[in-house]
């Protein structure tokens, strides 16, 4: 028969007492790293259909130029379901003829041409109102243009102008007015911007979500070129819609 300790109760009431210590020295121990982590990163994202609105929300011949059958993206706060921002795609993005050794991901899209439509929703926190500058944007409709940015290499792009700024929705302008009216969006000297992925093969499926390791939110749609009377063909987009939070004030 296995002896068994019998311990006295004095020394199990000290045993005890450090147990309780050690778990609340390790609780405390976690809370500054459990303080930089956001809330909303390990929260999943998944979209819901979202139809465009009427009521002059949008200018007329703009919203000629939309499918009115969009989706809304959306995520959980604190358990709750919160919308982040509703997408609407152009009917027709205006192509042009593929330039040889242009290292662009959409080369075919003309810069300057009409994507779609974003609107941030009011009920959303600040931090998925941004652009991927880090730059606050007001609620309210925003006009996507496609853009390749000359920085250090070229970036494809959609620059953001608020939808009043833009009434000639079915042109294709200028990059220099589209950071013009781009500015007008973010108030500062840098326009509002939305970066462009690779699209990823293999799927049909319209609109995609994926997710990096980093809280990244790409939203990849299937979308239609039109270049002069030549017959539609299809496109795939893949957009950069929420970006991490940075940390403020250090590591």
């Amino acid at each position: 028969m296995r002896d068994e300790v019998t311990l006295s109760p004095k020394l199990a009431n000290i045993i005890s007492r450090d147990s309780r210590r050690m778990i609340w020295f390790l609780l405390l121990s976690l809370l500054p790293v459990l303080a930089t982590v956001p809330a909303w990163s390990a929260e999943p994202y998944s979209t819901e259909p979202a139809q465009l609105g009427a009521g002059g929300a949008l200018p007329r011949e703009l919203a000629d130029k939309l499918d009115p059958q969009g989706f809304r993206l959306v995520t959980e706060s604190n358990g709750l379901k919160m919308g982040i921002c509703e997408l609407f795609w152009a009917k027709a993005v205006t192509g042009q003829e593929h330039q040889a050794g242009l290292k662009a991901h959409y080369a075919d899209f003309e810069t300057g041409a009409l994507v779609g439509v974003i609107r941030f929703l009011p009920e959303a926190d600040e931090d998925f109102r941004e652009d991927n500058h880090d730059q606050k944007l007001k609620p309210g409709y925003y006009v996507m243009r496609y853009a390749l940015l000359p920085t250090e290499e070229l970036r494809d792009v959609v620059l953001l102008s608020p939808a009043n700024a833009d009434g000639e929705s079915g042109q294709t302008l200028a990059l220099d007015e589209v950071k013009r009216r781009s500015r007008l969006a973010s108030g500062t000297d840098d326009p509002a911007v939305l970066s462009l992925s690779p699209p990823e093969s293999g799927t049909a499926e319209s609109p995609r979500l994926r997710v990096d390791e980093q809280g990244t939110c790409i939203v990849q749609v299937e979308l239609q070129v039109k270049l002069g009377k030549a017959p539609a063909r299809g496109a795939t987009l893949a957009m950069v819609v929420v970006t991490p939070r940075k940390d403020v004030g250090g590591s």
